[in-house]
């Protein structure tokens, strides 16, 4: 792959994009985790670190596949992460991207789930 400019990506591109990547489902997890007795300071505090990570990912994503993701893509996809999601992955991977997309929420949906069981296994003891 290259980037916009014609090079290749250097490889801390791709393990920063693993990282957020990470991040997200970490996030997931925790807000499931905090769904049972959280507080709502820490289900906020989650859902901007899945929105900030999510951005983080399709910025490097898009360094990788050679798109410009601009700024204020990024501040417009930060709250309509759910759907912008999509948009950008149809953007860059055309129809593959939906797949791609229904990947990530199954992968999300059995996250949040272990985290929803975590949090009832450990309440009841």
């Amino acid at each position: 792959m290259t980037t916009r400019t014609g090079t290749k990506p250097e490889p801390w591109v791709f393990e920063y994009r693993r990282l957020a990547l990470v991040a997200v489902y970490l996030a997931f997890l925790l807000e499931a985790t905090a769904a049972f007795g959280g507080t709502s300071l820490l289900n906020t505090l989650c859902a901007l670190t899945e929105a900030s990570a999510i951005v983080l990912w399709c910025t490097l994503d898009a360094e990788i596949h050679g798109k410009m993701f601009i700024r204020s893509y990024a501040w417009t996809m930060m709250f309509t992460w759910p759907l912008g999601i999509v948009v950008y992955l149809l953007w860059t991977r055309r129809s593959r991207g939906l797949l791609s997309y229904l990947i990530a929420v199954a992968a999300a949906t059995v996250v949040g789930f272990t985290g929803i069981g975590l949090a009832v296994a450990f309440k009841h003891r």
